[in-house]
């Protein structure tokens, strides 16, 4: 019976079938956004949910029971946890008392889609691996917005309050400038003056604010944020991206060419394409030792110049202790 049960969860066509379920499931929780189709057939509405629920509770069941005797061992995998969570929350709304979040429950039915399918999976777990480093050039780019924020509310606040009259206000207004929306008119407003440009459509801040225009310094102010920030800053995310889903997506065709060998499903092509992605990932390891080995060599040096010159100034203590004795 257990053999059964784990022939039919890692079966392409239960896989399969899953999968539709995920996505007829998420058309449903589209189509209840409109009350005039749900009030329409509010009975074949219902009965449609407590049939993909009852579904996935079913398809939990296997996959749990497919592990016999050991079903904690279910638990041991982190995408599995996630869809026991997502099904638990989808079930609860069945309760003789309805949680008000009902819905918000289904809608994360969708995120079981991730689970499903390997190749999203993949694309999840490159990301998340790239978080480190994404975690270093968020630092760049929040310097890089303060710094220019604060120079803005110094240069552009008493001409432009509306957009530079606070530090947290020139902070949105730079991220306007990032996402290139309508950055121009903030530069011009800032070239020719709140008088002259911009503020027609601010009355009231035109009381308040004194136009001065700065044809020069706003230009060199608002073309470097952007080449900064927009051309340099940003595409670093999209390097650290582009690198981790290639690194990741190499690991899962190695691990798949090396599950193929070992159930004598591998060609001669593929017996290639492992040996190459092999190779590659040597030449990785090979460069990141020369790094940390150059690394551990300059550490060395510099504790034996160290070591040195406390020498030195020990023996210069000494012979200076033998000359006052003399």
């Amino acid at each position: 019976m257990v053999r059964l049960l784990r022939k039919v969860a890692r079966s392409r066509k239960f896989r399969l079938i899953t999968t539709s379920v995920i996505a007829g499931s998420g058309l449903l929780v589209g189509l209840e956004t409109n009350e005039s189709i749900v009030s329409s057939a509010p009975e074949l509405f219902e009965a449609l949910e407590h049939l993909i629920v009852a579904f996935f509770l079913v398809e939990l069941t296997i996959r749990i029971a497919a592990y016999g005797s050991k079903p904690w061992r279910f638990f041991r995998n982190g995408w599995n946890v996630f869809d026991f969570v997502i099904i638990t929350l989808c079930a609860l709304p069945l309760a003789p008392q309805p949680i008000p979040w009902n819905r918000v429950a289904r809608v994360l039915r969708m995120l079981r889609l991730v689970t499903a399918l390997p190749r999203l999976r993949l694309l999840v777990r490159a990301l998340v691996s790239t978080i480190p480093s994404i975690g270093y050039v968020s630092m760049l780019l929040m310097l890089h917005f303060y710094i220019y924020a604060v120079v803005g509310t110094f240069l552009f606040g008493k001409n432009d309050p509306v957009h530079f009259g606070s530090l947290h206000i020139a902070l949105v207004s730079l991220f306007r400038v990032l996402t290139l929306e309508d950055w121009t008119d903030l530069m011009y407003i800032q070239m020719y003056g709140s008088a002259k440009y911009g503020y027609d459509i601010y009355p009231e801040a035109a009381l308040v604010a004194q136009s001065t225009a700065f044809p020069v310094v706003s230009v060199l102010f608002f073309i470097s944020f952007v080449l900064l920030g927009t051309m340099i800053i940003l595409n670093l995310f999209v390097g650290v991206m582009l690198n981790s889903i290639a690194e990741t997506t190499t690991e899962a065709e190695v691990k798949d060419l090396e599950a193929s060998r070992e159930k004598g499903y591998l060609t001669v092509a593929d017996e290639l394409k492992l040996l190459y992605r092999q190779i590659d990932g040597l030449k990785s390891n090979v460069q990141t030792l020369s790094v940390r080995l150059k690394h551990e060599k300059a550490a060395e040096l510099r504790e034996d110049e160290e070591a040195v010159a406390l020498s030195a100034a020990k023996a210069s203590a000494a012979h200076q202790k033998v000359a006052n004795l003399h």
